[in-house]
């Protein structure tokens, strides 16, 4: 045999060798394909799974009457309960929302429960959620408000963490104490309880005053909007019209007898800012004598000119300048 049909058959028998051994290891290779595809598909997949599952998170902090919210929530909803449970409008809200995030309403319920202890009980301090972990910080005049707390984080299935510090204030000694046959002492859950119905109680109290009040500054702008307060040039004297418009507003206050108004005056940026100032403040008292002449008590009353400093717009424009002349009226309290 030549050396040339020698090396034929050997490349013939080395082929048949090949596809022998890959029709042999068929099955891995396929496997090895599945594995690949999958881990393709998965890594992403798991990417926006975990941006999915992200966690909310605020931050509600109280300074004696002030209350500031921040953080990342789900929807208006979450962040609504958490408003209506502080029952106030003084609320500085920085709170973003983002629909990515994972929805948690046990951690919503379990704050809204805590908020009204933490309104009534606490000079100052925080409800933190973040890296899904709820911590409560503050000050307290007793271990029996801060055992309130405790109560209630104790009994929810949310990680947390009560850092509240009891700062005792000194009271009168009691002299005697009698205690009735066969009545127990309540429990921290009964005084919880009793705490969070009486909080929420005064909450649906405060909102309903806001709510009125609201009603009440709508019903005097729209008088306002149509008949605007007006004053002869340069000067603190009503117009004939504008004493119309004050009449109109008298009656208002008249149906509501007991709530007490803030009347604010501005102008626009023209001419001396202390004259400014001065004149704004002629113009609400002006304002304000002439709803006493019309019988509104003047304990009602408040008078308070802010000249240029308050400009709804900007001043650039004629109509512009006449927005910034106004008087505003403010329900303040009862």
């Amino acid at each position: 045999m030549n050396r040339s049909k020698l090396i034929g058959i050997l490349l013939f028998l080395l082929l048949l060798l090949l596809i022998l051994c890959t029709w042999l290891h068929m099955d891995d290779i396929a496997k090895n394909q599945a594995v690949s595809t999958s881990k393709v598909m998965t890594e992403p997949t798991a990417k926006v799974l975990k941006e999915t599952l992200k966690s909310i998170d605020f931050h509600l902090k109280k300074d004696e009457s002030t209350f500031e919210l921040s953080g990342n929530l789900l929807k208006e909803d979450n962040l609504v309960k958490l408003k209506s449970a502080l029952g106030r409008e003084n609320v500085n809200n920085s709170i973003q929302l983002n629909s990515k995030l994972m929805e948690q309403p046990q951690v919503i319920e379990l704050t809204q429960k805590l908020i009204p202890l933490f309104i009534s009980k606490y000079s100052n301090g925080s409800i933190d959620y973040h890296d899904n972990k709820l911590t409560v910080e503050g000050v307290v005049q007793s271990n029996a408000d801060k055992d309130l707390i405790s109560t209630l984080l104790a009994n929810s299935t949310i990680m947390s963490v009560n850092n509240t510090k009891v700062v005792h204030i000194p009271t009168e000694p009691i002299t005697s104490t009698v205690t009735e046959v066969g009545v127990t002492e309540p429990s921290a859950e009964e005084l919880a309880a009793k705490v969070i119905a009486e909080a929420q109680q005064k909450a649906e109290l405060a909102k309903k005053a806001m709510e009125e009040a609201k009603a009440i500054e709508a019903e005097i702008k729209k008088v306002i909007d149509f008949e605007n307060i007006n004053f002869e040039l340069n000067k603190a004297r009503l117009t004939t019209q504008s004493m119309v418009t004050i009449n109109k507003i008298s009656d208002i206050l008249k149906e509501h007898s007991n709530v007490k108004v803030h009347i604010g005056g501005h102008t626009d940026s023209s001419g001396d800012d202390t004259h400014n100032l001065n004149l704004s403040q002629s113009r609400v008292d002006s304002v304000k004598k002439a709803l006493i002449d019309l019988g509104i008590a003047s304990d009602r009353l408040e008078s308070v000119g802010y000249g240029e400093t308050k400009p709804l717009v900007s001043n650039d424009t004629k109509e512009n300048r006449r927005i910034n002349r106004r008087v505003e009226f403010k329900i303040i309290g009862e």
